[in-house]
């Protein structure tokens, strides 16, 4: 008979509830995380996203404020350039006209810079050469001209509006000159609530806060911080646009929006604390780790459930002696084989031939190893492409699906050679071997197995006595 997986096992089997009930339980546990985690990705997308677009919204207000601030400064030196007081040159009337007036137009101090480069400081009353310094070579090259930021003392950081100052003749007879404190600046961007915690400043090009930073950090390049990671802002420069994203400043995460003035090569810097926005779903977290915690309780439940069940199943179906498949096991094989009628069931009944003299004569410890020696054989021959277990006393059953009678009489034959050659292992004179019967079910007959094995059982008889076995 060709050798094929065995399908007559018996021991744990799981019913269609059963399975269905286990499928369904880790299914709805596989869709609580998922959505529990899914929920929560969305929830701290559309949270950043909702900071984004806060950000966005304040950044286009800062760029404006800024750019309007400056604007009004510039177009206030302008409307100044035009008196006769300042363009006639005579320093006398320059003190009384804007001596004194420079807070009041919102400058931190005023001056005029004629065209051999001596600068008129009004406030102070004193003259400084500056023919040399580049800022008089760019203020007298350009129409308007604002410099970059510097400091005048530890306290204040200043940039300087410059406008050029024409006579009546249209020919160009000096600058002016307001200096704008940055902490002005500074005052102004803050203005605009940040939310979370968040903070703004001003960067140019070189990473150097433009604007008075209360760290002492005044004009320190924010690249040189250490373990940071700032590429967002470096790019914002390079392409000279708009970015917005996460970087890293001295080991703390910001989500940021870095807003590019190309009129000045600096960026408006927002940069929110991640942790003020993610915290909020910090117990969406703790929340998950309880479910997969009880994901993996309950998981470990049913595999405990389900062990216990096969051990447990085991006990049940297995012969003390023999360690195979006992009567239980026979009766539960027979059930769950009473309604396979598309298949054809071979049942073979057998028993050791004088077993009750072995006991009598050389007692039961050698009975026990003969019924040892008769499970084996018959495991070897049927229990791989069948089922066999023991009746009771020396009584076995075995079950095959599909075999011929041909078949199933050679494997009768086979159990007898083994029987024969494993003799000697008794130490006995005694030749093992037994008596067999079987009946074979056809494909859509209507006998129950209990009659097929009864009719089985009739044969083993019949052969027992037809070949005399008792008396050899």
């Amino acid at each position: 008979m060709k050798k094929k997986r065995n399908p007559l096992q018996v021991g744990l089997k799981l019913n269609i509830f059963d399975r269905c009930l286990i499928f369904i339980v880790s299914f709805l546990i596989l869709v609580v995380l998922i959505v529990s985690h899914v929920f929560t990705y969305n929830a701290k997308e559309n949270q950043l996203d909702l900071i984004n677009m806060v950000m966005e919204k304040m950044a286009v207000n800062q760029k404006t404020q800024f750019e309007n601030y400056i604007d009004d400064k510039i177009q206030v030196l302008e409307a100044l350039a035009t008196y006769p007081d300042i363009y006639n040159m005579k320093e006398e009337e320059q003190n009384a006209f804007l001596g004194n007036r420079a807070e009041d137009l919102g400058f931190h101090h005023l001056f005029i810079m004629n065209t051999n480069g001596i600068g008129y400081y009004i406030d102070e009353n004193v003259h400084r050469n500056q023919n040399n310094d580049p800022f008089f070579f760019d203020i007298m090259q350009n129409e308007v001209f604002v410099t970059e930021p510097f400091f005048m003392n530890e306290n204040v950081s200043i940039m300087t509006a410059c406008v050029s100052i024409y006579d009546t003749t249209g020919e160009k007879v000096g600058v002016l000159c307001g200096a704008i404190s940055l902490e002005n600046i500074q005052e102004m961007i803050q203005n605009h609530e940040m939310i979370l915690h968040g903070e703004s400043f001003i960067l140019n090009r070189d990473g150097n806060f433009i604007t008075f930073q209360e760290d002492g950090k005044t004009y320190e390049s924010i690249y040189d911080t250490p373990d940071s990671e700032l590429s967002l802002i470096k790019s914002s420069f390079r392409d000279e646009k708009d970015l917005e994203g996460v970087i890293t400043l001295a080991g703390v995460k910001y989500q940021g929006h870095f807003t590019y003035l190309p009129d000045y090569n600096w960026v408006i810097v927002q940069c929110i604390p991640l942790a003020e926005i993610t915290g909020r779903f910090e117990y969406m977290t703790i929340f998950q780790g309880i479910l997969i915690f009880l994901a993996i309780a309950l998981i470990c439940c049913i595999l405990r459930i389900v062990y216990c069940w096969k051990k447990s199943d085991k006990r049940i179906y297995t012969d003390t002696l023999t360690k195979g498949n006992n009567r239980a096991a026979c009766v539960s094989m027979m059930e769950s084989l009473e309604k396979k009628q598309n298949s054809k069931i071979a049942v073979i009944y057998m028993d050791l031939n004088n077993f009750k003299m072995v006991n009598d004569t050389y007692g039961h410890e050698k009975g026990d190893e003969l019924l040892c020696i008769f499970n084996s054989a018959l495991e070897q021959i049927f229990g791989k492409i069948g089922f066999v277990g023991r009746m009771g006393g020396d009584e076995f059953l075995a079950i095959l699906l599909d075999a011929s009678e041909e078949e199933v009489e050679e494997l009768c034959q086979q159990v007898e050679a083994i029987l024969a050659e494993r003799s000697q292992e008794l130490n006995i004179s005694y030749v093992i071997s037994s008596s067999y019967g079987f009946y074979i079910r056809e494909k859509g007959e209507k006998a129950s197995l209990q009659e097929v094995m009864e009719k089985a059982d009739e044969r083993m008889y019949e052969y027992k006595i037809e070949h005399k076995q008792g008396k050899n």
